[in-house]
């Protein structure tokens, strides 16, 4: 026995739903954006910011500023916790002289580390660069001492310089004088000869010369 497909709705009580040409020509109507056309999702790009440390106010200094746009050496940064101790500090609140930073690895000693971990007095930091000279480089990669004999030696060659430079003058001004006519130049080269008579060998070859001319 065959069954007849019912043409009632399911629900008795609901009404059939007819949609309308319009209602179907609404929704054919509707368009929904592509992946293609959404904005790319990376965030405009704005004004790159500069990278370079801020240097340090006091006039010339070239040092990075830390805090009140100071360096440390003219008292940015923060200070040493000891009353009356402007240092700079470097770890605990305590600036190398009083405690902070590294200490020697050296048992028993209690002062701040250098290169290689260790103190000055016990082989670290820089040295002296001659070679039979180990105390500590001050300026210029030379301790104190040879750093104050050095600058006086270079003192003393630039003298010496001066006066060779200048007794080599007269020298050539009298043999110009000696190419030249006797007449009324042999006067001239004597006053010339007595004016640098101090100046040792150059002096000597001056007053030979004015000799030859006489």
């Amino acid at each position: 026995m065959q069954t007849k497909a019912s043409s009632s709705p399911i629900c008795s009580g609901c009404a059939p739903l007819s949609l309308g040409a319009s209602a179907v020509a609404t929704h054919r109507s509707w368009s929904f954006p592509r992946a293609s056309d959404s904005p790319s999702s990376s965030p405009p790009a704005g004004p790159k910011r500069s990278c370079s440390p801020k240097k340090c106010a006091f006039p010339l200094c070239r040092n990075s500023a830390r805090s009140r746009g100071f360096c440390y050496s003219h008292g940015g940064g923060r200070r040493c916790g000891v009353h009356g101790c402007n240092n700079g500090a470097v770890s605990r609140d305590l600036c190398k002289r009083h405690g902070g930073g590294r200490r020697c690895r050296v048992d028993g000693c209690k002062s701040s580390a250098e290169s290689g971990g260790l103190c000055y007095s016990h082989g670290g930091g820089r040295r002296c660069s001659l070679s039979w000279c180990s105390a500590r480089a001050k300026k210029g990669g030379l301790c104190v001492v040879h750093w104050t004999t050095s600058g006086r030696t270079a003192a003393a060659d630039a003298a010496l310089t001066d006066t060779s430079s200048e007794g080599s003058d007269v020298v050539e001004t009298l043999l110009a004088l000696a190419k030249e006519p006797l007449e009324g130049k042999t006067g001239a080269a004597v006053s010339m000869a007595g004016a640098w008579s101090v100046q040792g060998s150059s002096a000597q070859s001056a007053y030979a010369i004015t000799s030859l001319l006489n």
